[in-house]
C-alpha cells in the first residue's frame, strides 16, 4: 500500500511534498533518504521552501518553481525524462479534469491553499 507524505512529514514544506509525492506518483519509486538530501541541495532557496510559509515568496515565480521540479526530479530518478508544462492559474479544482490523465500529475496551489 502506497503511503502519500503530507506537510511537516519531511521538513514541513508543501511544495517540496508535492513534488516527492509527484515523484513517487510517476515513477512507482519512493524518494530514498539519501537522494532527497542530494536533490534538495541542488535546488535555490532550499532553505526557503523548508521554512514555515517560506513558499509563499516565490508564489509568482513559475520559473524558479519549474528549474527546482526539474533539479529534484533529475537526482531523483537520473534515468527517467519527466516534462513540465505551466498552465496558466487554475481557479477552481474543476479545471483539473483537462489536464490530468493516468501519465500526468497537477502541482498548485489554489488561492493561496495548499
Amino acid at each position: 500500500m502506497r503511503k502519500i507524505l503530507s506537510q511537516g512529514d519531511m521538513d514541513g514544506a508543501c511544495f517540496l511534498y508535492a513534488v516527492c509525492n509527484a515523484y513517487h506518483a510517476l515513477s512507482g519509486r519512493k524518494a530514498t533518504a539519501k537522494r532527497w538530501r542530494e536533490s534538495l541541495k541542488w535546488i535555490p532557496f532550499a532553505n526557503d521552501f523548508i521554512s514555515d510559509g517560506g513558499t509563499w515568496r516565490y508564489d509568482e515565480d513559475v520559473a524558479l518553481y519549474e528549474f527546482s521540479i526539474s533539479r529534484i526530479l533529475r537526482e531523483l530518478a537520473p534515468d527517467m525524462t519527466f516534462r513540465l508544462e505551466c498552465v496558466p492559474k487554475i481557479k477552481k479544482p474543476s479545471e483539473f479534469a483537462e489536464l490530468i490523465d493516468s501519465s500526468s500529475v497537477v502541482l498548485t496551489n489554489i488561492e493561496s491553499e495548499h
